[in-house]
């Protein structure tokens, strides 16, 4: 609803205010004309040191919850450096960041006649005052509306913070990003030194073209190359500093970028363009992780030694994978044999980019995107499929390698297998199911010492539903499912699997770090995201106690001392054979 036709109470308001600050203006705001175009406007005139501002007070659609915006009217000039631009809106005390409904058109224009009085001061007085402002802008808001960006990472600033004045180093950099082209430096040549990888770059995610660059730090006091003037006047001053930056091409590859690091001054990366022509321009600097300082808990970079596991990279496996690989695990083993393909869009991390890919390959990709630093070990294999013995039996070995096995396949047959593994080696070892038709879900732990062995938790959770009177509702009918005998599907989406995959992830993130007393305290939960089955209404959680943990049993006590004797020897026998 338009607020001046349906608050016209506000109106009235406002209208009185500007009166009665006219009024009191003593000839400073002048010529007040309100007019409709379509939004409401008030023009006015502010006076100051015999000159008149032509100004322009637009309410905005949301007004009063929202501020008016003040522009130069009718000239293209800028009046101001607190200032958006020549004939761009005034920077004024208030906007969105602390503007109040109580306040009026009356203390904008007031803080306009401030504005332009304290910068255009009267004759003969002392020079322009610069004012403090109200706010400082962000990275983004400089950039915004500018394309050719250049990643400035952390590292890399790091890396040539120790390069000598006036020594050259090669760049590889990676131009991608049709939207914004973003320029990143993955790779430093610098001479009678190994090549440096930037660590914090995953460079096999890296698609755009690859290009030849230059790093360079000028001497302090040396100003940095003017890059307006255009291409030949830029490399008349490379020269005139003695910069050959034939020193960094490689195989002849020509060097089309050119970084130039200059004392208390931001980065400056150039694109170079051939001796023909003469697009010099340069690059929108970005530069990222300036502060020493983590958005994760401490205790989460002990994640970073752990592997992970993964059996099933559809579309909860993939959630799992990435939320894990952003709390920083350092490893994964993913074993998958499916395709990614676009029906599954509608569920999984992935996207449209890798259709036709085999799913590890594509999370593999995905992984590294998030974070750079892990190190994946992919089997396109179905465990529980027509598959060489061996090529299961690596898998297996791989997975029992790790320090959590994950079960994201709701296979009984897959679950079996892994189950095994996991009581046999003491693994921790989690798994999941998104009920049909999206109704909630299954989270379970098994943890060495103090639960059950998975195939034992299992049974206990069948009997869970025996002693409620409900039937099981595990991954028989996918998910969907119907609301009677001919009823409407159910199926469940995105946020059904999100909002398992979450719990899933929290609960192997709570065993890996060994916290006491656990985050989950039980070993298996159901989670309830709808009124249905066994659940009365959303996040309605049920836990399921499984019982103590299994006993340990020494299989050695099952042999007779002569019978356990025979195949030690036997077993040492084939050592020493071996060895021979």
């Amino acid at each position: 609803m338009i607020w001046f036709l349906s608050d016209l109470e506000r109106l009235a308001r406002e209208r009185a205010a500007v009166a009665d600050l006219e009024a009191r203006a003593a000839g400073w705001l002048t010529n007040i004309v309100w007019r409709i175009e379509p939004a409401l406007v008030v023009d006015a005139d502010i006076v100051v040191s015999d000159r008149a501002f032509p100004v322009t007070l637009r309410y905005p659609y949301a007004f009063p919850h929202c501020p008016p915006s003040v522009f130069p009217r009718g000239v293209d000039e800028r009046w101001s450096f607190h200032q958006y631009g020549k004939g761009g809106e005034l920077c004024l005390e208030w906007g969105p960041d602390n503007w109040h409904p109580d306040l009026t058109a009356a203390d904008l224009f007031t803080s306009a006649f401030k504005l332009l009085s304290l910068e255009n001061p009267l004759e003969g007085a002392s020079e322009q005052e610069d004012i403090p402002s109200r706010h400082a802008t962000t990275l983004a808001q400089g950039v915004r509306g500018k394309g050719d960006r250049f990643i400035a990472t952390r590292a890399l600033m790091e890396r040539l913070a120790a390069l000598p004045i006036g020594v050259i180093a090669g760049l590889d950099v990676s131009l991608g990003n049709v939207a914004t082209s973003l320029a990143v430096v993955f790779k430093v040549q610098i001479p009678e030194e190994p090549d440096w990888l930037d660590p914090t770059v995953p460079v096999s995610a890296l698609d755009g073209l690859r290009y030849r660059g230059a790093a360079v730090r000028l001497a302090a006091g040396t100003a940095t190359p003017p890059v307006d003037a255009g291409a030949a006047c830029f490399r008349s001053a490379l020269d005139a500093a003695a910069i050959d930056l034939t020193t960094a091409s490689r195989n002849g590859e020509r060097v089309s970028f050119v970084l130039l690091l200059a004392a208390n001054e931001p980065p400056l990366m150039v694109w170079l363009p051939s001796a023909e022509g003469d697009g010099l321009f340069a690059f929108s600097t970005v530069q990222v992780d300036t502060q020493d300082r983590s958005r994760l808990p401490p205790e989460y970079v002990a994640l970073a030694a752990n592997k992970i596991g993964l059996v099933g990279c559809g579309s909860l496996g993939s959630k799992i994978a990435v939320s894990l690989a952003r709390a920083g695990v350092g490893a994964f083993v993913l074993i998958d044999d499916d395709l990614f393909v676009p029906a599954n869009l509608v569920r999984s991390e992935l996207d449209w980019r890798d259709i036709g890919m085999h799913k590890v390959d594509a999370l593999a990709r995905r992984l590294a995107l998030v974070n750079p630093a892990v190190r994946t070990t992919l089997r396109r294999v179905r465990l529980n499929g027509q598959e060489a013995s061996g090529t299961v039996a690596r898998a297996l070995r791989d997975v029992a390698a790790c320090d959590v096995i994950i079960d994201a396949t709701a296979d009984p047959s897959v679950f079996n297998m892994l189950a095994a593994i996991a009581a046999a080696d003491r693994k921790m070892m989690v798994w999941g199911e998104v009920f049909a038709g999206g109704i909630g879900g299954l989270i379970a732990r098994y943890l060495p010492g103090r639960t059950p062995p998975p195939l034992g938790m299992r049974a206990a959770i069948n009997a869970w539903y025996i002693s409620k009177n409900i039937p099981w509702l595990g991954r028989d009918a996918g998910y969907m499912a119907r609301t009677g005998d001919a009823g409407a599907i159910l199926v469940a989406d995105d946020s059904d699997v999100a909002s398992i995959a979450v719990h899933i992830t929290r609960m192997a993130v709570d065993g890996l770090l060994g916290r006491e007393p656990l985050l989950y305290p039980y070993a298996v939960y159901l989670i309830g995201l709808k009124p249905a089955w066994a659940f009365e209404q959303p996040f309605d959680t049920q836990p399921i106690d499984v019982g103590p943990s299994e006993e340990v049993v020494d299989r050695r006590l099952a042999l007779p001392a002569d019978r356990l004797r025979e195949n030690i020897e036997f077993i040492t026998g084939l050592i020493e054979s071996t060895s021979l």
